[in-house]
């Protein structure tokens, strides 16, 4: 998929592994770093996520196109566990919330999916020459479709790998506050086998 952009507008409520997770790894016995650490963490989880294409935690997207799919669309960071927007901004300056009525959308494929139905395309508005079209969307893990289980139920299904290169990621911030390393090979190895390709 080409052409297209991501933003994140609205943020996980918790993250994958906690504060004292860490210190413990890292053997910190002392309170002054936890700001720190909690940034170490969301930067491990954002890294992890951008790399593999994979939502974590629950949070929403905007997956902004520059023109209309050919046919099917895949969706980035997976899980989607629901589409609630799709946007057409036009070249007069309207915006036009189209219907998801009219589209079949694929919650249980990985990547997501989204098709028009009945094979009518996805439109013939003239749409703005850069981002005509948005999709909102919310991913995030979850133990079944529809049902949405709270923050320890979640963490419980994330894979240990991925908690694992959370823990090392910080643990290599704490040695390396200077910045003058890379990040250690086994942070890739743990997560690597976790991609998922668009």
């Amino acid at each position: 998929m080409s052409n297209y952009n991501l933003r994140r507008i609205k943020a996980p409520a918790y993250e994958p592994v906690t504060v004292n997770e860490v210190k413990a790894h890292t053997h910190i016995d002392y309170s002054n770093d936890d700001v720190l650490i909690q940034k170490w963490i969301r930067s491990a989880r954002e890294l992890i996520e951008g790399y593999q294409h994979v939502s974590y935690v629950p949070q929403q997207f905007k997956l902004i196109l520059d023109d209309y799919p050919k046919d099917i669309l895949y969706i980035p960071m997976s899980p989607v566990k629901s589409i609630d927007k799709i946007k057409y901004n036009l070249i007069n300056n309207l915006s036009i919330e189209h219907p998801l009525q009219y589209f079949f959308v694929d919650l249980y494929s990985v990547p997501a999916r989204i098709v028009p139905i009945f094979g009518g395309g996805w439109g013939d508005y003239i749409l703005c020459k850069i981002g005509g079209i948005e999709i909102d969307y919310t991913a995030g893990y979850e133990l079944y479709a529809g049902v949405t289980p709270g923050p320890e139920e979640i963490i419980e299904c994330i894979p240990e790998p991925v908690k694992q290169a959370i823990i090392i990621y910080c643990a290599w911030q704490n040695g390396n506050r200077e910045g003058e390393k890379e990040i250690p090979e086994q942070f890739y190895d743990l997560i690597r086998p976790g991609v998922i390709y668009l």
